[in-house]
């Protein structure tokens, strides 16, 4: 577990304040998640030339449909 995750896990934050820091522990987990992947190619992040390219271009399409819906509404 990293020191951040203890850290907000110890702050001593009030008992109405525990959603938020189960909320930002998991956030902290979903993004040292994604970073690993990241740094060792792994997943949709894979050093394959055409895995990557193939991932990066159906990624690209995602986000252009996303934007394009939010254009209808």
């Amino acid at each position: 577990m990293s020191d951040l995750i203890e850290r907000v896990e110890n702050h001593g934050w009030h008992e109405d304040d525990a959603p938020l820091v189960w909320e930002m522990r998991d956030e902290i987990k979903r993004l040292r998640d994604a970073l690993t992947q990241i740094t060792y190619g792994e997943g949709r992040y894979n050093t394959d030339q055409l895995t990557h390219a193939e991932n990066t271009i159906e990624d690209m399409i995602g986000l252009a449909e996303a934007a394009l819906e939010g254009d209808k509404e």
